[in-house]
């Protein structure tokens, strides 16, 4: 339990949890709590036919209790209970006694309260550190007459008085939060246990219904919900209230998607752009701004353009990009700005990227995330590299072409290599006659008829590319094609419909 784990820190003395499993004693046998006694997990609740008599012990203990001052019991009254005094008896190794009571009515009904009494002077004789044995019950004369309903928790020894009121340790913060989005408030409080918590909004300060965690979650926010809110921390002890957070709702709105231009998706290796909004409105317009893209693995960050930031990436920034507008007129709803990202040459399949703005008012601060969430980047369809027109047809020239390459030789011997050269506008590549025979290179990227990846067009490769410049429709060589997967190149004869 939280508040043995606190009272242990402070060089307590656990005399009984009431565990199950793990509790220290027992229902004394013969007693009237016999077959009267609930277990459960943490505690145990006495009822039934059971009678304001000692009916739980812990035998064969070997408590040292030299030091100790104050038994705190944790304890609540239970419906129909009519003993006036709980008690607890210690008893040394030499059978002597020191009995301490108190009354049932400091107990809460209902709920498990914490009273903390002095141990007292202990009786002539009496070995303190040699405690052998305890019991709790009713146990005043006349024992037996009245009925003992109460549920029992926690029994703890002490040095020092050891209730205080909660502290509170991380009081909640200011929170800055979009329309349609949610924030949530928390505090952190120590204290004899247990703690309780009531949060309430406004001024006068009104109690949230159902309100009593920690945590405080707002959800859907509205700019009605634009208040202070604070909480109360309550114990047995006393009740300390929090600080008063403000929480401000915005109607900024950020939404991003792929550029116009970038419609189609990206083609590895090259760039794609994407355009960014932030609409604001309202009472309240936000004091800074900020916005973050986290990015696909291998992705950097290429330029931008839009509304100036005074902060914006590095060029070739991968992971997280950040840009930061430190001065926001109320005349620039909405800030529009794009960036765009180069490609990894190795990119497959969709890919995607999420945007969040940073918002500052009155020095808090909220993320919002971009709509869509994420931003789904597919990549693009993209027609076979002999398709220089990329008309989805291969005709004779860009056949010629690929033969151009597949003939290439070092010497006398034909090696069909050919290297990446981003400045001929035709296909993207040259021929490589000065690499020999034999020789490997790894390129940013391949031809796709280049099925094996090796720089080299060879006759195999070469005839996949005539069969799909030679389809036919009736007697027509149309050269169709299409994009289907599982081929060997990605392609396969044909119109795509």
């Amino acid at each position: 339990m939280l508040f043995a784990a606190a009272l242990l820190r402070a060089q307590t003395l656990n005399v009984e949890n009431f565990n199950n499993p793990g509790a220290i004693g027992a229902v004394i046998p013969g007693s009237t709590w016999v077959n009267n006694v609930t277990r459960n997990p943490e505690n145990i609740v006495v009822g039934g036919g059971a009678t304001d008599v000692n009916g739980w012990r812990g035998t064969n203990q070997s408590l040292n209790a030299t030091g100790m001052n104050f038994l705190t019991m944790f304890a609540r009254r239970d419906t129909g209970n009519e003993a006036p005094f709980l008690v607890v008896s210690f008893y040394d190794s030499g059978l002597r006694s020191h009995q301490i009571s108190v009354s049932t009515s400091l107990f809460g009904f209902g709920t498990i309260t914490a009273v903390q009494v002095p141990i007292g002077a202990w009786p002539s004789g009496f070995k303190p550190a040699e405690i052998s044995e305890w019991d709790i019950g009713g146990g005043t004369p006349p024992p037996g007459t009245s009925a003992f309903r109460m549920t029992l928790d926690h029994l703890v020894l002490s040095p020092t008085a050891t209730l205080t009121a909660p502290t509170i340790t991380v009081q909640p913060a200011d929170r800055v939060a979009g329309i349609g989005t949610g924030t949530t408030l928390t505090v952190a409080a120590t204290g004899t246990p247990t703690l309780r918590y009531q949060w309430k909004r406004g001024s006068p300060a009104a109690p949230i219904s159902g309100a009593t965690n920690a945590t405080l979650e707002l959800a859907n926010l509205a700019l009605a919900d634009a208040d202070t809110y604070q909480v109360d921390v309550t114990n047995d002890v006393g009740t300390t209230p929090s600080r008063v957070a403000s929480v401000t709702v915005l109607d900024a709105r950020p939404t991003h998607a792929l550029a116009t231009t970038s419609a189609a998706g990206y083609a590895p290796g090259k760039t794609i752009t994407i355009t960014n909004t932030i609409t604001f409105a309202g009472p309240t317009a936000p004091t800074q701004l900020g916005w973050l893209a986290m990015l696909p693995t291998g992705w950097s960050f290429a330029s931008d353009a839009g509304t100036a930031p005074q902060t914006k990436p590095a060029v070739n920034t991968t992971g997280l990009l950040e840009w930061t507008w430190t001065t926001i007129p109320t005349t620039t709803s909405p800030v529009t700005f794009t960036y765009t990202l180069n490609v990894p040459a190795d990119a497959t399949g969709a890919q995607s990227i999420t945007g969040q703005v940073r918002i500052t008012q009155s020095g808090a601060t909220g993320l919002i995330l971009a709509k869509n969430d994420p931003l789904i980047v597919p990549a693009a369809i993209l027609p076979h590299t002999a398709d220089t027109n990329g008309d989805f047809k291969l005709n004779l020239n860009e056949l010629l072409r690929v033969i151009e390459l597949y003939n290439v030789r070092s010497g006398t011997t034909r090696t069909g290599a050919y290297a990446v050269d981003a400045t001929n506008p035709e296909d993207g590549f040259a021929v490589a006659p000065t690499r020999p025979s034999g020789t490997t290179v790894t390129l940013t990227r391949y031809h796709a008829a280049d099925t094996n990846r090796d720089a080299r067009i060879s006759l195999v490769e070469l005839t996949r590319v005539i069969e799909l410049y030679n389809y036919r429709v009736g007697t027509t060589r149309t050269g169709d094609y299409r994009v289907q997967s599982g081929t060997e190149d990605g392609f396969a004869p044909g119109p795509s419909s």
